[in-house]
């Protein structure tokens, strides 16, 4: 009896174990990959979360905007936790960290000094911004993230401004 021309042979059974090795492995590895970039993604956009749920808050203490930032133990940007926003608190933060309105040095200082307040892991900006109508953006706060940032994570939350309904987005980025 001759063994010719049988397609399961010892040599076809090796390949497919070896082609099945490989594609495992290939399968594993892509799957790995996205899982990390996937959590890198998601702890940013957590991060960024988390801030714009702080911000909605008084802060502590809830009269941080009459006091020096550093006897502040959190920022906060409403007066209570109902989601209007602080008009007081928002000047405060305009003068700290707005863009355009605060000198080089004092900026520099001030925004990390906000950004371990936060916790932010990064760089951030806070925009606030008027839905029912084409005024847009009435505050901006941080820095605004460039062109080439690898990453970008942001947070919608929604509040209001002297009964005006208002957008705050909350950006980091790497």
């Amino acid at each position: 009896m001759s063994m010719r021309g049988q397609y399961f042979s010892f040599d076809a059974i090796i390949a497919t174990v070896i082609m099945v090795i490989a594609m495992t492995s290939l399968v594993s590895y892509w799957f790995g990959t996205q899982s990390v970039i996937e959590s890198r993604l998601h702890s940013l956009y957590s991060d960024a979360s988390r801030i714009a749920e702080s911000l909605l808050s008084p802060g502590s203490p809830p009269d941080w905007e009459k006091q020096e930032l550093y006897a502040a133990k959190q920022i906060g940007l409403c007066s209570d936790f109902s989601g209007k926003l602080s008009k007081e608190k928002l000047e405060r933060m305009k003068r700290l960290i707005g863009i355009g309105y605060s000198s080089a040095g004092d900026f520099e200082q001030n925004y990390a000094e906000i950004g371990r307040l936060l916790r932010a892991g990064g760089n951030y900006l806070v925009v606030i911004e008027q839905t029912d109508d084409a005024s847009g953006v009435l505050y901006e706060f941080g820095k605004r993230y460039p062109q080439n940032a690898t990453e970008v994570a942001v947070a919608h939350r929604g509040a209001t401004l002297d009964g005006k309904p208002m957008r705050m987005r909350v950006f980091l980025w790497r």
